[in-house]
């Protein structure tokens, strides 16, 4: 019995030594929470996620420091989060005035959005506001912003819900999405501020029997993988890198618990890109046998093919498909394969360790050299200083 008291005691000793962290999420994101987790496992502390149970904040709370999640207006949780007086750190808007916070690259969300759509020859746009807070004014910004700087044709319209209210009518707001969606030219890509607000859109469109993505492309953000995977349509998403948003917070409050300055400007964290399911798998096109070639590259670009491949798969004649192929999307059947290429080895450098050796085939190219000269020519520079780049990120 003596023996194991000493032992007890140092345990409770060491403990209570490790720092306190209140995680207060007014809203959760399971990816949020990972990354905190992650931080807090690595850091060593004693981590309070019951909130994200409870949906409560833990009576009489003592600790060294909190991140938080809250509303921008109007949070109960508020009054609380300042009560403790602790060093805190924000993700969103809530605490800006008070305390450092961490954003998402809400225009930079927008604006790969809008790449997305434009890479699939897309015209018609709109996004869609339901809430008009900031994050859906920052990612619609972000995503005219690209169509401007595109230099190519579009129209754009922006539709505002009159119904901003948290307690709207499913079929209320459903009704309003049916009667842009079948008054706006076709085909049509939307956006939405993030996947709970695209999903509406993916329901609205199938209760009115309109086709996904043939007629109309729907583009989520977040890339929430219990709404996107198991949608009617799976649904495409601009991955904010929530993971990364979680981790950041952490790491920044322990560099303030620490005694390091906090920084006075918001620290924004990049989304990774889209992430692509059937609801945009698809190019804007009218006439249907250059789609069929172009969804051919899209289906087998990683295997050897080349032009001669994909005009054999037209049966038209090679002066009409270079013709309609440049008329269609803007480029050569050849820049459309290596650009598929280039695209996959980006894919591969940034997410796994795989040599340049193993990636130039991975790709379809033929060679190593031919590779490593197509990545340089089409991006700038080489797929070694790419990899450095990512990993100084």
């Amino acid at each position: 019995m003596n023996d194991r008291e000493p032992t007890k005691r140092n345990a409770n000793c060491a403990f209570s030594a490790r720092p306190r962290v209140l995680m207060a999420l007014e809203w959760y994101d399971p990816k949020i929470h990972e990354g905190i987790a992650q931080y807090a496992k690595e850091a060593g502390w004693v981590l309070d996620s019951s909130m994200a149970r409870m949906n409560t904040m833990p009576e009489h709370w003592e600790g060294n420091g909190v991140i938080t999640l809250l509303n921008e207006t109007n949070s109960k949780y508020l009054p609380y989060i300042e009560a403790l007086n602790l060093p805190t750190v924000g993700i969103g808007y809530a605490l800006q005035e008070h305390h450092p916070i961490l954003l998402g690259d809400h225009a930079k969300t927008g604006a790969m959005g809008a790449e997305h759509f434009l890479e699939r020859n897309f015209r018609n746009f709109a996004f869609v506001f339901l809430d008009n807070g900031a994050l859906e004014k920052e990612r619609y910004a972000g995503f005219e912003a690209a169509l401007k700087n595109s230099g190519k044709y579009y129209r754009l319209q922006k539709w505002k819900n009159k119904s901003r209210t948290r307690t709207r009518s499913y079929r209320d707001v459903r009704d309003w999405l049916v009667t842009q969606i079948e008054a706006a030219p076709k085909p049509l890509a939307i956006m939405a501020q993030n996947d709970d607000s695209a999903i509406l859109i993916l329901y609205a469109c199938i209760d009115a029997g309109i086709s996904i993505p043939e007629e109309v492309a729907v583009l989520g953000a977040d890339n929430n993988p219990l709404i996107c995977d198991f949608a009617p349509i799976p649904l495409s998403s601009v991955d904010s890198d929530l993971h990364t948003l979680g981790y950041a917070s952490a790491q920044l409050l322990d560099d303030i618990i620490q005694g390091k300055k906090a920084p006075k400007k918001p620290t924004l964290i990049r989304p990774k890109g889209v992430v692509l399911r059937r609801s945009t798998d698809i190019t804007a096109i009218e006439n249907p046998t250059i789609a069929k070639a172009i969804r051919f590259i899209w289906d087998h670009f990683d295997e050897p093919i080349n032009v001669e491949t994909i005009i054999k798969q037209t049966g038209m004649s090679r002066s009409l498909v270079y013709q309609e192929f440049d008329h269609a999307i803007g480029c050569s059947i050849a820049k459309e394969i290596t650009r598929c290429r280039i695209n996959k080895a980006k894919s591969l450098l940034e997410e796994t360790e795989m040599s340049i050796n193993e990636i130039a085939p991975a790709c379809g190219f033929s060679g190593v050299v031919s590779f490593c000269r197509a990545f340089a020519r089409e991006v700038g520079y080489t797929a070694t200083d790419h990899r450095k780049k990512q990993l100084q990120n």
